[in-house]
């Protein structure tokens, strides 16, 4: 966040940030508990 407010809300920078803001959130959610995205870690 503070790199957003930073960075003014604009350009390329902050969509970047919050797209991977967006997916850390999301893979804390409780119901992606134990799931596997792309089979990463399958093995």
């Amino acid at each position: 966040m503070i790199t957003l407010h930073s960075n003014g809300y604009k350009g390329f920078p902050f969509y970047i940030n919050a797209i991977a803001s967006f997916v850390i959130v999301l893979s804390k959610m409780p119901r992606m508990d134990r799931v596997r995205l792309f089979g990463i870690n399958k093995y």
